[in-house]
């Protein structure tokens, strides 16, 4: 039976409680309660121990690194445990980012050269698209408007 949450490293979980007297924690969400159990004792403070092991156990450590087409260097440092996005530094900043964001980065070891080539490429792309988009202001007109106007004109 559920009787509230818990808070383990600054994340809220299920708190529940046996028939036998016995607190279990789960973690939040979706699925079979055995399926989420991440600790369970005799007191709350036994639960919490094991839950707070699991949590741990359960983290990734990892070192990746990678440049941003940006130009930033970051390093995938681990996954969060509860919503899996990555744990990442970029210029030594932590960030938490989801794994969809990260899917064409620059290798870590790309030449210099490349690298200053691709962000001058990045840097001519916006100012021609900034000049692009300026031309379009300056000699665009809303056809459809024209010949709404005009056929206002031959109506009158």
């Amino acid at each position: 039976m559920k009787i509230g949450q818990v808070e383990i490293l600054d994340h809220h979980y299920e708190l529940h409680a046996t028939d036998g007297g016995r607190f279990v924690i789960y973690n939040e969400g979706e699925g079979e309660l055995h399926e989420r159990i991440l600790g369970s004792g005799e007191t709350l403070d036994a639960a919490r121990e094991e839950a707070k092991r699991n949590i741990r156990k359960n983290r990734v450590k990892l070192q990746v690194r990678f440049i941003t087409r940006g130009g930033e260097h970051g390093v995938v440092t681990g996954v969060h445990a509860r919503n899996r996005t990555l744990l990442v530094r970029l210029d030594d900043q932590p960030h938490q980012i989801p794994r969809h964001r990260l899917e064409h980065e620059l290798r870590p070891d790309i030449p210099q050269e490349a690298l200053d080539r691709i962000l001058a490429i990045g840097e001519e792309m916006s100012k021609l698209t900034e000049e692009r988009m300026e031309l379009f202001r300056e000699h665009t007109f809303n056809v459809a408007a024209e010949v709404d106007r005009q056929l206002g004109k031959e109506g009158a």
